[in-house]
């Protein structure tokens, strides 16, 4: 059996390209084998390799182990120096091995020296990483892995404000570690308060414990407010305020009873009404008490 021009006998059949390890003569128009230890070739001489079969590596057009002298072989190839990323070794033959991830170069040990892009150098363990080990973080000045503060599991500086994560029984709140809930948090987690509360048992506004500098805690509401609403009791010295029972107002830190005529009030006179009675009318200026009408001048 013969095959058309550019293709190749192989086994009762005619093809294109030859298997791997074959060749396809042009003067038989048969697929040859190549010769030992060649893998692909282009002739049926030890001499005619392209590549090599594994453990071998390719000396111009022949396959060696070891290369000739000076050589170091790497990827199949006999080369005269070992590429970045690797360091000659010479303990059984002469090869290029690859150095630990994330070198650039390393020493004839394995060692790092340089790191490639975006990677640390680890003066503890002489190695380059990416990212640093927990507890270190990447310096991008000196692109070394540089220990976080003894309070922080990771971090991305050195201070103890600049931890990532905390300890176990350790709780992060903005950067910082911290053993027990600081001031403006709550829980056992130490969740943040309201931006109004210094302290607080709760994420919103009316969840107050204490306040700011300055500002009152309205002991009915839970809030913090710059200052007591009308008719309050406000104690300047706890910097509180609390709202009297209905029917009360405050006054000289006591609740004391509206006007009669008023539901509720923030003063004692009958001008001071918020709301009136059953017996009442509420205006402005004037109470209406059973139909008559009273003004400030008959009162």
């Amino acid at each position: 059996m013969s095959c058309a021009y550019g293709s190749f006998f192989n086994v009762n059949q005619c093809l294109s390209v030859c298997p791997s390890t074959f060749f396809g003569s042009e003067s038989t128009r048969t697929c040859i084998a190549c010769n030992s230890p060649c893998a692909t070739c282009d002739g049926s001489t030890l001499n005619h390799c392209i590549t090599c079969a594994s453990g071998f590596y390719l000396y111009k057009t022949t396959c060696s182990n070891p290369c000739p002298l000076a050589l170091y072989g790497y990827l199949g190839t006999c080369m005269p120096s070992c590429p970045l990323g690797t360091y000659p070794d010479t303990t059984t033959i002469p090869l290029c091995l690859n150095c630990p991830a994330f070198c650039e170069t390393c020493d004839q040990t394995g060692i790092c020296i340089t790191c490639t892009m975006g990677a640390y150098f680890s003066p503890y363990d002489k190695l380059c990483h990416q990212p640093c080990p927990v507890s270190y973080y990447g310096d991008p000045q000196t692109l070394v892995c540089a220990l976080c503060d003894a309070s922080c599991l990771t971090c991305h500086g050195p201070t103890p404000d600049t931890c990532d994560s905390c300890p176990p029984l350790t709780y992060l709140v903005y950067s910082t570690c911290y053993a027990t809930c600081p001031p403006h948090t709550y829980s056992l987690t130490c969740q943040l308060c309201d931006n109004s509360c210094l302290n607080c048992t709760g994420p919103s506004a009316n969840n107050c414990t204490s306040c700011p500098k300055l500002q009152m805690l309205h002991l009915n509401y839970s809030t913090c407010m710059s200052s007591c609403m009308k008719g309050d009791i406000a104690d300047n010295l706890a910097l509180t305020c609390l709202s009297c029972p209905l029917g009360q107002t405050g006054y000289f830190k006591e609740c004391v009873g509206c006007y009669p005529t008023c539901k509720s009030c923030e003063g004692l006179v009958y001008t001071s009404c918020l709301s009136c009675d059953s017996s009442a009318v509420h205006h402005p200026d004037l109470i209406y008490n059973y139909g008559s009408r009273l003004d400030s001048n008959s009162i």
